[in-house]
């Protein structure tokens, strides 16, 4: 069956030691060996002691050349930072934003290094903000939905992105009146590139390595009407453009965009 992937078969549709739980965006391949990275913050004399106690948030964001391998802003209570492991011999980007009650930014921090070896103790300079850091809020691990008609089906579609260990699963129905004649459910990871970010849209390329797919597709009365239904297929690797705003997420592929909402 030529399929659109799980977003619907084509018979469907075609000074402190800090640390933090990063959004992981690239899952390292377990053969690949992998540095746990310690980043500690050297207060430079722009930040003093009753700035640094007044940080609220911290966004982090851990870059490979164009690949975020990591990006998160998290509550900073315990004044801790801990990135997970990296795949060694990349070189990376670490940046650092703190920001106050009030959303105001306080300071950042920045610092380039190579992954290698089993640990790495990473000294950070941070230093008073300057220019305003951009506040992001916009959030692509969630669960989006999806959907639409086409060929006389209405298509539904839940796409569930995770941050802690880039997996993500799809759950698709193709219903015809109150039968439901498509079925599927996919388990995979993901790792994604991001190619513009600002405050209100993030873009970028995002890959997809399923790890389970199952179907069903039949043409009789609510063939799919039970997951019982459904049989083990096989799917490939699969790489979409995708645009991210406050409140829809769009996957792109080779000139058919897939909208979804929150």
């Amino acid at each position: 069956m030529n399929r659109c992937r799980f977003l619907f078969a084509s018979a469907v549709a075609c000074g402190a030691l800090l640390g933090l739980a990063a959004c992981q965006v690239t899952s390292p391949d377990d053969s690949v060996a992998t540095t746990r990275v310690l980043p500690r913050l050297q207060w430079s004399q722009s930040v003093d002691s009753a700035t640094y106690a007044s940080t609220r948030r911290i966004e982090v964001v851990v870059a490979s050349g164009s690949d975020t391998a990591y990006h998160q802003t998290v509550d900073f209570l315990l004044h801790f930072l801990a990135i997970p492991s990296l795949p060694q011999g990349r070189v990376y980007a670490l940046s650092l934003c703190g920001f106050g009650a009030s959303g105001d930014s306080l300071w950042t921090g920045h610092a380039s290094f190579t992954a290698q070896g089993d640990t790495l103790r990473l000294n950070v300079m941070v230093n008073a903000s300057l220019a305003p850091c951009v506040f992001d809020t916009l959030n692509l691990f969630r669960t989006w939905d999806r959907d639409s008609l086409a060929s006389g089906m209405k298509e539904v579609q839940k796409l569930t992105l995770n941050s802690s260990d880039s997996s993500y699963t799809s759950f698709a129905w193709g219903i015809s009146g109150t039968d439901t004649n498509y079925r599927s459910t996919e388990y995979g990871t993901f790792s994604l590139s991001v190619t513009r970010r600002t405050a209100s849209e993030h873009q970028g390329t995002i890959r997809f390595l399923p790890n389970s797919y199952n179907y069903c597709f039949g043409t009789t009365k609510n063939a799919c009407g039970n997951s019982s239904s459904l049989v083990s297929g096989s799917d490939s690797k699969q790489v979409y453009g995708w645009t991210l705003t406050a409140d829809s997420l769009y996957l792109d592929q080779n000139g058919q965009s897939y909208s979804y909402h929150k």
